[in-house]
């Protein structure tokens, strides 16, 4: 019997051990479970998002995860038949993911994993200088370093002459933390002044630090940045569009709060309206497409 509050995505569940997966869960308390949840439905869904730069890869492409979390994506790429390349160094509020990678490790159908190089560190260029890459991604990871286009710069840097680069994140021109869940109020540090009290008290593991370590980019900082370094660079609404389509998912909705059931609800025709014509450079996702210097296109 599925765990109360608890569900695998219907996508995962072929790759998995479903019982032995649920019979962890019911061990775990509230908390773990919860984000045990939250972690498989992201990977889930960013692997949807990412199809479209899967399918048209060559079998035994290299890949490069960076931020790789519990590591799930990067085993549903291995899964594909790739070489990837991940790094993860479980920074402040996500000190756990070792935890549900292993359990990942134990519940994986088809084994082996695949061809999966872990580096549990932070991502840098020079940790595998010699390597050369497909595509790269970083899902929601580049608004947790310090300088988010220098890390998609040299990320980009390891790129294969016709090789891409994806890397999503929130835009902070947006009035809206989607980690915390609440609006924000001009900047960073009026934001952190003004609601410190629910910083302290939300129920994201080391919540201040977590906090403290967000970057904020927006896409004036990130095309500037890229620009600087001479990076070629686009914006698209493409995972703007996947979050539209997420809007039918009861669990996500659940998990979001009242706000996203609004735009579920009686918003959502002026959603869908605004997310299929708002500038990719001024809505709420980031959605950055890199290419090597000198690349015409994908």
């Amino acid at each position: 019997m599925a765990t109360t509050g608890f569900e695998i995505p219907a996508d995962l569940s072929p790759l998995l051990d479903v019982a032995r997966v649920h019979a962890w869960a019911d061990d775990a308390d509230e908390s773990t479970r919860r984000w045990l949840g939250i972690y498989l439905a992201e990977a889930a869904f960013f692997h949807r998002v990412l199809a479209p730069d899967l399918d048209r890869l060559r079998p035994g492409s290299n890949v490069l995860e960076i931020g790789s979390g519990i590591g799930l994506l990067s085993r549903l790429i291995a899964q594909r038949g790739h070489r990837v390349v991940a790094f993860e160094p479980a920074a402040a509020g996500f000190g756990d993911m070792h935890t549900y990678s292993q359990l990942l490790d134990e519940c994986w159908l088809p084994a082996p994993v695949g061809d999966i190089a872990l580096h549990a560190a932070p991502f840098h260029a020079s940790s595998i200088p010699d390597a050369r890459f497909d595509v790269c991604f970083a899902i929601n990871v580049i608004e947790h370093v310090p300088e988010p286009s220098a890390m998609v710069a040299e990320a980009t840097s390891l790129l294969q002459p016709g090789g891409h680069g994806r890397f999503i994140c929130p835009n902070y021109l947006i009035p809206y933390e989607p980690h915390f869940g609440f609006p924000t109020l001009v900047s960073k540090r009026l934001t952190g002044k003004v609601l410190r009290r629910r910083i302290e008290q939300s129920s994201l593991p080391d919540s201040v630090q977590f906090w403290d370590d967000l970057a904020w980019p927006t896409h004036h900082s990130m095309h500037r940045g890229l620009r600087s370094s001479g990076v070629d660079h686009s914006f698209s609404r493409t995972t703007l569009l996947a979050y539209a389509d997420r809007l039918r998912d009861p669990v996500f909705l659940e998990r979001k709060g009242s706000f996203f059931k609004l735009l579920a609800g009686s918003a959502r025709p002026l959603f869908d309206l605004t997310a299929r014509h708002i500038p990719a450079t001024i809505g709420p996702v980031l959605d950055i497409t890199t290419r090597p210097s000198g690349a015409s296109g994908l």
